[in-house]
């Protein structure tokens, strides 16, 4: 009798055993779970925290582009402004001696001129107008010549932007690009 009793206590505390392993495993499951999704949470949180810091930052790029493109050294750029007021004031003067060497022809009386007068008169004239179209000309050339050089510092800025907006890791690094193709393309329609 005495080996059953201890049986039966032997066994009642194996299974008391037992069921406290259960139950210690179920709470070490529980307390795991549990911290799983805290983790999980907080990586959630964290990844929308990058997400809007990767926005934030895309759109200041974006921003300080749309600065420097708004800016007055972009959209008149003052070497073209500078050469533009010396072609004026150039064609002013050589308009002038034109209309001089022109109102000179009603000077030109037969009996008093030869033919050689006029012919020199012709070729002052000649070569005013070439003087005139020489120098329109060189002027269209470094217009164009300052308007690439803007041209360059876009596209250098844009690249610049490009890179950040890329590094940043956004979805779209194409908005900066799209955008400034927009700005270069009106830019080159203004001149």
């Amino acid at each position: 009798m005495l080996f059953l009793v201890l049986f039966f206590n032997t066994q009642n505390i194996n299974r008391v055993l037992l069921d406290n392993e259960r139950a210690t495993a179920k709470l070490l499951f529980n307390l795991m779970k549990s911290e799983l999704e805290k983790e999980k949470l907080h990586q959630l949180k964290w990844q929308g925290r990058l997400k809007d810091w990767k926005l934030i930052q895309k759109n200041c790029v974006v921003q300080s582009f749309r600065e420097f493109m708004a800016s007055e050294e972009i959209q008149n750029p003052p070497t073209v402004k500078t050469e533009m007021e010396n072609v004026i004031k150039e064609q002013i003067v050589l308009s002038e001696q034109r209309l001089r060497v022109l109102q000179y022809i009603g000077t030109l009386l037969p009996p008093t001129h030869t033919k050689s007068d006029i012919n020199e008169w012709y070729r002052t004239l000649e070569n005013l107008n070439r003087s005139i179209d020489t120098r329109n000309a060189e002027c269209v050339e470094k217009m164009r010549i300052q308007y690439e050089l803007v041209q360059g510092k876009c596209q250098e800025k844009m690249q610049m932007c490009k890179v950040s907006v890329t590094a940043f890791g956004c979805d779209r690094p194409g908005t900066i690009c799209h955008y400034s193709k927009m700005c270069l393309r009106i830019h080159q329609t203004s001149r």
